[in-house]
């Protein structure tokens, strides 16, 4: 697919200092990068809004004291060393 685009100057000077400084091989390759990253952002964007909107349908917003939050931490740190570290080596 062939895609024409009007870059404006200053996107045009980014760009050509990129491929002067050789972090990319060729226009084409800055263009996939710059294309990957903003897919990238959109997608965790998305998950993100996903995770916001479920939290909002699973009830009303609780404000947890500083020692409440402590106490979470602690049973979940309990809980973790008890269990395994899902990352921990066997």
């Amino acid at each position: 697919m062939t895609l024409e685009l009007e870059i404006p100057d200053r996107m045009s000077q980014l760009m050509a200092d990129q491929l002067r400084a050789g972090e990319f091989k060729s226009p084409e390759a800055l263009a996939l990068a710059a294309i990957e990253a903003y897919l990238d952002d959109k997608a965790e964007q998305d998950h993100i809004q996903k995770l916001l909107d479920e939290g909002e349908a699973s009830g009303p917003y609780i404000e947890l004291t500083e020692e409440e939050m402590r106490k979470i931490f602690a049973e979940a740190r309990a809980e973790w060393e008890r269990d395994g570290s899902p990352t921990r080596s066997e």
